[in-house]
């Protein structure tokens, strides 16, 4: 059985990346159905036999899913609640596998080969996209960026720093590796390193020698020559075939740097093969025998670094040999960039989120469901870009110490295996494995690494070969039920939550039919069975609703009607606070002949995202629309309306206009429509302020099209005729007269709406 579980994690392991490094809920569903079925079978069949390779301190994983499922309650976003927790659940299941198999030895030495072997062809198959062999959607971004199968620059560089150094480490072991161990571990060396050059990450460029210098540290001194070496092979000739294929591009020749990486990747093979067979341990023992020398290396490595940084800051020799491009790069390195002031918004939000739910946070997807609310200023992300942030304001305080206990105690087994196995040939292996996660860990400090899902299967694959054979704190307490009983509430919760991820799977199918050229009843139905199986799903629930009004709007039901009432009642419970569902509502109202409490929908839209242009131009256009129609039978209200739009308009200059001289990064559209201009200065008409309505349909002068010109024409010659203004009358009734003929009368019945004789 365990080399069916293997095969299957691996699998999993090799060729999820390309589903957009499973960074959509979607692409995850059915691999979380499966995992989690492949773990219940895992146990029950420890059941049969023993228990004893399951221990409480790798179950300890499951405390995270635990506390999405504590805050299921208090969730701003049920949906994205659930869907973390099936994640994490999924994680931790695939973790404990992982575990588990390794008690068959064969399986445990494999596990190196297979990470590498995933890393290997993410890296060959996104430099053979760059060169057009290979097609993968987005694989580069609009500037030119690569961004891989994960389609982002910024994790893919990542992603490849960690395989980099954890092959790079391995090739220093103390074992004599065989020549194709060689070549397994060496060929994507240059690779990894091209891919991060082209994904131009600075955040990478930031991290990865941190995590490099963390490497050596954990080295002894043989091993620590070897690694140096290595790594000076690898990045020098990198970076000349770096050079030749930005070169060759620019130049526009095809396949640019095609034959220069090739030779590249040879040289870098042979160099490595020659450290490895020649620099073996017999050969290095003398400094294996003076412990001060083993911190020479990270000495001058930090001085060399220093000289670097210095070099590259004032622009020096080695600044100069970097080919254009990335000498912009790493020249815009610093706190001023746009990325950098755009995150550090982020991050103001989230921490002002946070001081509202500390303890327990808002549940899955926190941040996306609430930071319209909070921002500060006009710009458009769904992802706060830092891991822990997300997880603060998803389980709060305490989520994110369990987060941080569960992996330290992980983490704290790998150095206690390093220390067990210190004089073992093998201890190379282990020590790999930590400078990968630092990077990973590092980086998500500043985006979004931990929104995908290959990030954590790579995560927990590492854990899982480096984590030691024996707990890391022993259990004296021998409680054969009690361990029982909690497995079997294990399997019980893995089993529901696996069984609603498939059905969320089969959700998401269904969307696929309703987005086929379907009649009104089956789109209906298609869209009646979607959230059956994924009641959660509020953009789903929003297209039923849709349906359901176009089916009103032609048969005029009234238990149509009524299942238009329910389903906003179903979304007023999800997600109350959502300005998405709380604008749809307000849309839905008006289209069932509630306008009014249509606007109240929209105002608390509004007040939920103050920066979104949309709602304006709707709240205004339902004001100003709404107080004409009822300006004859209720001129109070009307003209409440017509004020509520004003201050609306009022609010918008308020807020945008700053922006528009400043821009920010990741900002939003903040232009309204120019047909919105119409409907203020007709507000300003209602209320009699006819100077006011003039001025702001100047800016409609030659912008407006035909349907709408008549009544722009009306309410300027009203307000116009209203302040004796009879020479500029003359000249619109002659420009209107021409265009519509019915002109006076539609003035007259105009006049007649506002209460104007």
């Amino acid at each position: 059985m365990n080399w069916i579980v293997f095969f299957i994690l691996s699998v999993i392991m090799v060729f999820t990346p390309y589903q957009k490094g499973l960074f959509f809920d979607k692409d995850l569903y059915i691999w979380e159905t499966i995992i989690g079925a492949l773990f219940i079978i895992t146990v029950i069949l420890m059941f049969k036999k023993n228990l004893q390779h399951i221990k409480g301190t790798n179950l300890v994983v499951f405390l995270v899913p635990l506390m999405y499922l504590v805050v299921i309650p208090i969730a701003e976003s049920p949906k994205s609640n659930m869907d973390l927790m099936y994640r994490w659940t999924a994680f931790s299941c695939f973790f404990c596998m992982l575990i588990w198999v390794q008690y068959t030895d064969k399986i445990r030495r494999l596990l190196p080969f297979v990470l590498h072997l995933c890393g290997s062809v993410i890296a060959i198959l996104a430099i053979t996209g760059y060169w057009g062999y290979f097609d993968f959607p987005e694989l580069l971004t609009g500037d030119d960026r690569l961004a891989g199968t994960l389609q982002y620059p910024n994790t893919f560089a990542t992603l490849m720093g960690a395989f980099w150094l954890y092959a790079l480490i391995v090739l220093t072991t103390r074992q004599i590796l065989k020549p194709w161990m060689v070549l397994f571990f060496g060929f994507p060396l240059v690779a990894f390193l091209i891919s991060i050059l082209l994904s131009e990450s600075r955040g990478t460029f930031l991290i990865l020698p941190i995590s490099w210098f963390f490497g050596l540290l954990l080295l002894r001194t043989r091993e620590q020559i070897k690694f140096i070496l290595n790594t000076l092979i690898s990045v020098g000739i990198s970076l000349v075939v770096y050079r030749q294929i930005i070169s060759a591009k620019e130049a526009g020749i095809s396949n640019p740097g095609l034959i220069s990486f090739f030779i590249g990747t040879v040289v870098v093979v042979l160099l490595i093969t020659v450290i490895v067979s020649q620099l073996h341990t017999n050969k290095l023992r003398f400094f294996e025998s003076k412990n001060l020398l083993r911190f020479v290396f990270p000495v001058l490595a930090l001085m060399m670094a220093v000289l670097l940084v210095a070099d590259l800051k004032f622009q020096g020799i080695v600044y100069h040999q970097l080919p254009t491009n990335l000498q912009e790069r790493v020249a815009s390195i610093d706190t001023g960039t746009a990325s950098v002031l755009g995150r550090t918004a982020f991050y103001e939000d989230g921490i002002k989120m946070s001081k509202d739910a500390p303890l327990l946070g808002y549940g899955g997807g926190g941040w996306k469901a609430l930071f319209t609310k909070y921002q500060h200023q006009p710009y458009w992300s769904t992802n706060a870009h830092n891991g822990y942030l997300e997880l603060l304001l998803d389980i709060g305080w305490i989520g994110l110490l369990v987060f941080v206990v569960v992996f330290g105690m992980l983490i704290g087994q790998i150095f206690k295996r390093i220390r067990e196995e210190k004089n073992s040939v093998y201890v190379t292996m282990t020590i790999a494995t930590l400078p990968s996660l630092l990077t990973i860990f590092l980086h998500s400090m500043i985006d979004l690494d931990l929104s995908f899902g290959t990030i954590w299967f790579v995560v927990l694959w590492l854990l899982a070969m480096g984590v030691s054979e024996r707990p890391l704190i022993n259990s004296r307490v021998n409680v054969p039920w009690l361990g029982k009983v909690s497995l079997a509430v294990l399997i019980v919760f893995v089993g529901v939550l696996s069984f609603k991820s498939f059905k969320f799977y089969l959700s998401e199918n269904q969307v696929a039919y309703a987005d086929s050229n379907l009649s009104l009843q089956k789109g209906q139905e298609v869209y009646e069975r979607t959230t059956f199986y994924n009641p959660y799903h509020i953009d789903y629930l929003l297209k039923l609703a849709s349906v359901y009004v176009r089916n009103y709007e032609e048969t005029g039901k009234e238990a149509i009607k009524t299942e238009i009432l329910k389903t906003i009642a179903r979304l007023v419970q999800l997600e109350p606070n959502n300005p998405k569902v709380l604008f749809g509502i307000g849309n839905l109202y008006t289209q069932i002949g509630d306008p009014l409490t249509g606007i109240s929908y929209v105002d608390m839209a509004l007040n939920a995202d103050k920066f979104k242009v949309e709602y304006y131009d709707s709240s205004i256009f339902l004001k100003s629309e709404v107080a004409l129609q009822i300006m004859e039978h209720s001129e109070e209200k009307a003209k409440e309306l017509a004020i509520s739009g004003i201050n609306d308009f009022q609010r918008y200059n308020q807020l945008f206009e700053v922006y528009k001289k400043n821009p920010i990064p990741d900002m939003r559209p903040l232009n309204i429509k120019t047909i919105t201009y119409f409907y203020v200065g007709q507000a300003y008409l209602i209320l009699g302020e006819y100077q006011h309505s003039i001025d702001i349909l100047s800016r409609l002068d030659g912008n407006v099209e035909n349907h709408i010109l008549k009544q722009v024409y009306a309410v300027r010659f009203i307000a116009n005729e209203q302040m004796g203004k009879q020479n500029d009358n003359s000249k619109i009734e002659f420009q209107a007269g021409g265009k519509f003929p019915d002109f006076k009368q539609y003035v007259k019945n105009y006049k007649t709406k506002i209460g104007i004789k």
